[in-house]
């Protein structure tokens, strides 16, 4: 948080939609942060279900950080004319006492892939709202990580409100492909009365890249945060965005993350 106002630059096909936060990536909201309104969203009933088996020609946009809290004024500088005063998003009491059980029942898959037990407790009675991610979650108990192939994740992403595509890179360029992530933890922007609220989080456990290098996540519609992103088995990753990310679309891409291996320990003679 706190972080100034700023485009992540360029992801590969991008194509222009509006959404929820388009007026704000635009910089068509103007004035003191104070007086600052988020763009009006689209209706929900206009989205188009995601299709996961066509994912190779999705078109993500460009990830852009915003700030959601309002810094001192000395502070403010050309950034505070970007904060939205408000957040249209929320989620029902039984799909927050739903999120609430994740961590814990997650517990035991985090630690070892083949222990799926837990998962089979986060499939019965799911709220509507939070749907797309027991379907994520489903793939799991059978392969323990997240495997693309699955019906799960077409499931997820036909009832997901959007989705965040990671790209994983090496230090020339090329996808960081077939491999493993770790567990990644998205943070989903909530505010009332004028208070930020960062406690809705859903934990994507044991992800891997995709032949192009790529992670795909289905997420809800609201500014998100990478809780202390992972760093691959192996490998330091470079993560070249902070703060809360929003995309004017259904699906969105930051800029590529950069993976490096690790020095190889040398042998003392």
């Amino acid at each position: 948080l706190g972080l100034p106002v700023g485009a992540v630059g360029e992801v590969e096909g991008l194509a222009g939609v509006d959404s929820v936060f388009a007026e704000v990536l635009a910089g068509e909201v103007e004035g003191d942060a104070d007086e600052c309104e988020a763009g009006e969203g689209e209706d929900d009933d206009a989205r188009q279900p995601l299709d996961f088996a066509d994912r190779a020609n999705w078109q993500p946009q460009a990830a852009t950080s915003i700030l959601l809290v309002e810094p001192p004024r000395y502070m403010r500088g050309p950034y505070g004319s970007k904060i939205p005063k408000e957040l249209p998003f929320a989620i029902s009491e039984d799909a927050e006492q739903y999120v609430d059980t994740v961590p814990l029942h997650l517990a035991a898959l985090i630690e070892d892939p083949a222990d799926v037990e837990s998962i089979y407790r986060l499939l019965d009675e799911v709220p509507d709202d939070v749907s797309f991610y027991s379907s994520w979650l489903n793939g799991l108990k059978d392969f323990g990580y997240a495997d693309i192939t699955d019906q799960s994740r077409v499931d997820a992403f036909a009832q997901a409100p959007a989705a965040l595509v990671l790209q994983y890179v090496t230090p020339t360029g090329e996808p960081f492909a077939n491999q493993p992530i770790g567990h990644l933890e998205l943070a989903f922007a909530r505010k009332a009365d004028d208070v930020l609220d960062d406690s809705l989080r859903l934990i994507y456990p044991h992800n891997r890249t995709d032949e192009r290098g790529r992670v795909y996540l289905p997420v809800f519609d609201t500014p998100i945060q990478l809780v202390a992103p992972p760093d691959p088995p192996g490998h330091t990753a470079d993560y070249p965005f902070e703060g809360w990310l929003v995309f004017p679309s259904q699906i969105g891409a930051p800029d590529p993350i950069i993976v490096t291996p690790l020095p190889t320990p040398t042998t003392a003679q």
